[in-house]
Formats: structure tokens, sequence, C-alpha cells
């Protein structure tokens, strides 16, 4: 017996213990075989709609010549207008912004002063860097340029070149950040093998990078030794721990110390920096206190200190040391 005459038998010794009117076999495998029929037809068109659905999809995020194009958002009611930053002095969190532009802008500026071109260096500088020559370019080309040909350019030819840089503040203006400069450089034919050096940098909201040198009140007094004619940078065990502390004396009037630690060569994902806590140190100096909450593994690393004093002017410094 096949299995239509199977469910034949079924059916009718079924139909038998139903009340009503009995079932007819015919009737009732011709309506099944129809509704198959029509089960099958609507997977297939359902099966072309999402085919169909999917290649407009493809063809919309990927555009007519395989370009992106961008995905609308979920949502088709009309956005609520965002209202535009109002420029603000103030400094507020730490904003990212790319390495490129400070990175061109000091590059642009050691290069200037090692092929001894003041114009290319006062078109780099910022307001406050100016402000230290009383905005005078005649001033910074008669009383400056040999001393900066001799530092700074020195770092158009530096070995082993390495750059950092780290946002310490932003504004409504842009923000405010340091590159740090390591290598070996010979200024004045002195050699120097374990340099480093910070340079501020300030970028706008287009954008722009100008360097912030020159604004000196005062000397920074590292707890670490600060030595750069020694052939080995100073070895410390005790920056072992976790926890490190950094403390440094910096110039009365500093409102902010930001300080950046990193290893060199630069690593980033091993690099730090933080906002330090401040205290009166006496009339010329404030004491600045920054604890590095990881662990410094043994090698080589710098040490920036970047000070905002209360006109908003940056000042800062840069050591290696050692951990063996």
């Amino acid at each position: 017996m096949n299995l239509e005459d199977t469910l034949r038998d079924r059916f009718a010794q079924a139909s038998e213990g139903l009340s009503g009117r009995p079932l007819d076999w015919a009737e009732t495998h011709a309506r099944a075989r129809r509704g198959r029929t029509v089960y099958l037809a609507a997977v297939a068109f359902g099966t072309m709609v999402v085919l169909a659905a999917g290649g407009f999809a493809w063809s919309m995020l990927e555009g007519r010549d395989g370009g992106g194009l961008p995905i609308p958002p979920a949502s088709t009611e009309s956005p609520s207008p965002t209202p535009s930053p109002s420029p603000s002095d103030e400094l507020t969190g730490e904003q990212e912004v790319s390495y490129e532009a400070p990175y061109r802008a000091v590059e642009n500026f050691i290069q200037a002063a090692a092929e001894g071109e003041p114009e290319a260096m006062w078109g780099e500088m910022t307001d406050f860097s100016k402000a230290a020559y009383d905005h005078d370019f005649q001033r910074f080309r008669e009383s400056a340029l040999s001393e900066i040909q001799e530092g700074w350019g020195s770092w158009a030819s530096a070995d082993d070149l390495g750059r950092h840089w780290q946002v310490i503040a932003s504004s409504g203006d842009g923000v405010m950040g340091v590159v740090t400069l390591m290598g070996s450089r010979a200024p004045e034919g002195n050699e120097e093998p374990y340099a480093s050096a910070a340079i501020p940098v300030r970028v706008d909201r287009e954008g722009n990078a100008k360097v912030e040198l020159f604004v000196t009140r005062g000397v920074f007094e590292y707890q670490i030794p600060r030595d750069r004619t020694v052939e080995q940078p100073p070895a410390l065990d005790s920056l072992k721990e976790r926890n490190t502390s950094f403390d440094v004396l910096v110039p009365a009037g500093s409102t902010q110390v930001s300080m950046v630690v990193a290893p060199v060569p630069d690593e980033p994902a091993f690099s730090a920096s933080g906002e330090a806590d401040l205290e009166n140190a006496g009339e010329d100096q404030v004491r600045a206190t920054w604890v590095h909450e990881g662990r410094l593994f043994g090698g080589e690393w710098f040490l920036t200190v970047v000070a905002v004093y209360e006109n908003g002017s940056m000042q800062a410094q840069s050591l290696r040391f050692a951990i063996e």
C-alpha cells in the first residue's frame, strides 16, 4: 500500500468519528494541493522581494561607482539643531586632535631655525612667543637668531629623532598641547646623546598649529636629576613601583601643570599624562605633584612638564631618565 492509500484509509476512519457533514477525501486532497502551491508561490515571491531589497540596499551603500554613501539615520524626524560653541578662554577637558598639524608646525620651525630663516620661524610662532620680543620682528632677528639656530636648529639633524604629541587642555578657541622631541643632537658641537625637548603648541579651531616658545618665567626644578651632558640618562630604581609620584617646582603664577611620561622610543600604549596637584612652595615657586598610577618598566623614559600661567601662556621642559 502506498502513502496516499494509507492516508486515504486513516482519513476515512477519522471522518467516521466526526459529527456533521462527512469529510470528502477528494475535496480535502485538492484543497491541500492548492494550499501547498500557494505556500510555495508565497515563499518564492518573498525570496524575490528580500533579494531585490537586499540588492537595492547594497547598491545604496556602495554607490553606483562602488564608492561609499552615508547611511541615513533610523529616525525620520528632523534633528534638532546643535548650537555652535562660542569661543572662550576657559580651559576645558582634553579633546582629540591629530598629531599632523602640531608635528608639521614644529618641523617647520626647527627646519627654519637650522637654515637661519627668521621670517619662516616668526610665521610659526604664537602671539605669546612674539610677545617675548615685544612683537618686534627686527628685535627677534637681531638678538636671537644665532642662539636659536644653534639650539633649536640642531634638532633638524638629530639622530634617532622621536616625537610625542599630547593635548593638555581645550578651550573654545582650540586646544593646547605639547610636542616632545627625543634623540641625539649636538648643539654648538656639544654631544647630547640622550636629549629631549618640549615645545608647547596651540591648534585653533580650523586646525592651524603654532609653536609657543620663549615664554620663560623660571627654571623647572625636578625631583629627577637633570644633566644633559651625562653619557647615560640618570638611573632611578625608585620609580619601578606603582603609583610613582613626580614632584616638580615650577614658577609662581602657574594655574595648571600637566605632566607626560612615556618610554623612549615612544610607545603610545605605555604613555600616560595627567594634571598635577598644585600647592604654594614660597613666593616664587609652586609645587606640582602628579601620581602615575601605572608601573614604569625598565628602560629609558622621558618626563615632560607643561605649566600654564595666569595669562594663558605656556612654558614646557622635558628630561630623559632610565630605570634599570
